[in-house]
């Protein structure tokens, strides 16, 4: 077999055959070599000429045109049909990005690099006329990682990337004698794919939603105040293509909040106290709290903290991660929404009644700090890394500067409407929901605001959470659906 690939095969392309062979040794066709936002990318055989099985629902298995057209289908939600323009060879994806809805990027003449999800697009040469087609996993510094079929005996490469000084165009090194035409991304970047789930009836409130740095999503839902149960906590390790329950060991599974802490360990605030998840049984385990209702669960370098705005009955800390809890709001009012701590170590916290309160670094009593805001009902609360606190109010959005004691009102852009969850991406990007006209995004740190509803289904509902993966891909809960962003959120 080595020999007859070496002869239907000259020049650079026959090292690539070795390697394929070599691995089939141990490979089959269709065995799983990597994979990415859960869709497997698959050995296609020895031979890299042809498709080891007849063609399918999205071309030849297991060519690496085939892979790319399964993963924007199955992880990004896109029409990947023939009907739809996804037909063609790999480099001719280049030169019909547009009729794919895909925007492209010539490498060597764009100031903007690839991101995860894009197409690279490598162009063909003597020895392969069809070229190649790769995803974007990551981007770490001058390394470009991807997943892909029918060239990696391993279904992972790397390839490098560099910005020249001046131009500040960004230009991805050829691979192997292939040099690369450039890299394809969705055209509506500031849209929206509708997962599917938890709840695409709307029957329950999505009240919380956190990612981990493994690419899992969690999702918790409630009906409010008064009801104890609900559908309890949902986990998608595929950004919401499918969702699993994740509820044994719950006492009640309307579940009002979720908290993911720097050390990875998940809580829940539920209608019957806390509990602590046990990723090793699949469990969720009593941990403090029973019979509270709490609404709001936080991490700080002061340990955990709990209120319940329900029924205000105050806020508590946990100096042992969720083991015991005592009452910590001398000077607080009790029905607190929000608290986040600030880079300083201070603390604030928001309220339903009373505006924002500030326990500093020391005390042991908060303090109001609301000159300027123009509302005492706060729903929402965020902290950049640069110390700007952000408050969701009843009425809108308020900024207060770090460094600064006054809070300013931040209109431009948005409606007059309340805003019920905030989130900050790790981009500097801002998210807001609102009470009924949906989500809007910041790039200015909240001086303006550009409204981001494009492919919403399910307004006026409330947006009640919002969330940035470690990606800066965002997610929304328009009611009990969760929506996730098209594309990264530069």
């Amino acid at each position: 077999m080595l020999s007859r690939c070496l002869r239907l095969i000259a020049g650079v392309s026959w090292f690539i055959v070795a390697l394929d062979v070599q691995s089939s040794i141990a490979a089959q066709c269709g065995q799983e070599l990597a994979r990415y936002r859960e869709v497997p990318a698959f050995y296609n055989g020895p031979t890299w000429t042809d498709s080891c099985l007849p063609y399918g629902k999205y071309g030849y298995p297991y060519q690496c045109v085939e892979y790319v057209r399964r993963f924007y289908a199955q992880a990004l939600g896109v029409d990947t049909s023939k009907a739809n323009g996804w037909g063609g060879n790999a480099k001719d994806y280049y030169s019909t990005a547009s009729a794919k809805g895909l925007m492209r990027f010539a490498n060597g003449h764009t100031t903007v690099p690839p991101q995860p999800d894009d197409i690279i697009v490598f162009d063909g040469s003597k020895t392969n006329a069809y070229g190649h087609v790769a995803v974007v996993t990551s981007v770490n510094g001058s390394k470009v990682n991807l997943v892909e079929q029918n060239w990696s005996p391993t279904g992972e490469a790397m390839v490098s990337l560099s910005q020249d000084s001046q131009t500040h165009y960004w230009t991805i090194a050829s691979r192997r004698g292939l040099p690369v035409l450039g890299w394809l991304r969705l055209k509506n970047v500031d849209s929206w794919i509708r997962t599917n789930g938890p709840d695409l009836d709307n029957t329950v409130f999505t009240a919380a939603l956190v990612n981990t740095s493994g690419g899992e999503l969690f999702a918790s839902t409630n009906r409010g105040c008064f009801d104890r149960d609900a559908l309890g906590v949902l986990r998608s390790v595929d950004r919401g293509v499918t969702w699993t329950p994740i509820n044994f060991g719950f006492f009640s599974t309307n579940i009002r909040t979720l908290l993911l802490t720097p050390a990875g360990v998940l809580f829940s605030g539920t209608h019957a106290g806390v509990f602590r998840y046990d990723r090793t049984l699949g469990a969720w385990n009593p941990s403090g709290l029973d019979g509270v209702d709490v609404n709001v669960l936080s991490a700080t370098t002061r340990g955990l903290w709990a209120a319940d705005s329900c029924f205000c009955t105050g806020v508590r800390q946990s100096n042992d991660n969720g083991q015991t809890w005592h009452r910590f709001d001398s000077g607080l009012p009790t029905c607190v929404n929000a608290v986040v701590e600030h880079p300083s170590g201070d603390l604030y916290a928001g309220t339903g009644t009373s505006g924002v309160y500030r326990l500093t670094v020391g005390a042991t009593a908060w303090t109001p700090v609301n000159e300027g805001l123009g509302s005492s009902d706060l729903h929402s609360m965020a902290v950049t890394a640069s110390g700007d606190l952000f408050a969701g109010t009843i009425i809108g959005l308020f900024r207060r500067s770090n460094g600064s004691t006054q809070w300013t009102a931040l209109t431009q852009g948005l409606p007059n409407d309340g805003i019920q969850s905030v989130a900050v991406g790790p981009r500097g990007k801002l998210l807001v929901g609102t009470f009924s006209h949906g989500v809007y995004v910041s790039s200015d740190n909240g001086d303006t605001w550009t409204e981001m509803n494009s492919g919403i289904a399910d307004l006026p509902r409330t947006v009640g959470a919002c969330a940035f993966d470690s990606q800066g891909f965002a997610y929304a809960a328009v009611g009990s659906v969760v929506y996730r962003s098209a594309a990264a959120l530069q």
